[in-house]
């Protein structure tokens, strides 16, 4: 066989095991539950919107740019803090720092046995 040839196939046969190989490795989710647990809020960020100008090398001029607001929550739970992201949850428990409030706990089981948890909103 040609040395050219031989080298495409070998090269073909590498990528395709390198691509079982990630397909394999990849572990699927088997389960999600959702409950309601106590989190406790821990703190509250907010910046407000603003406007910056940038120049347009396509039209040489100066453009405006707005950068959204910011509206974050940060409650802990088991000993991990999670971020809420979300303007209508900032303004209900923004006053609630240091307090306990229900939260929404997303559990995810995966079929290589591992379990991940995520407070996914507040109520």
């Amino acid at each position: 066989m040609n040395k050219k040839i031989i080298k495409i196939y070998l090269c073909g046969l590498t990528l395709m095991f390198m691509f079982a190989v990630m397909l394999a490795c990849c572990a699927k989710c088997v389960s999600t539950e959702t409950s309601t647990v106590q989190v406790k809020v821990t703190n509250a960020y907010h910046k407000a919107s603003y406007t910056t100008m940038y120049y347009s090398p396509a039209t040489k001029t100066m453009l405006p740019q707005t950068h959204a607001a910011i509206y974050k929550i940060t409650v802990e739970y088991d000993g991990t803090e999670y971020d809420i992201r979300d303007r209508d949850t900032y303004y209900k428990y923004s006053d609630s720092i240091g307090e306990s409030v229900n939260g929404i706990l997303e559990t995810k089981k995966y079929d290589d046995g591992t379990v991940k948890y995520n407070i996914v909103d507040l109520e």
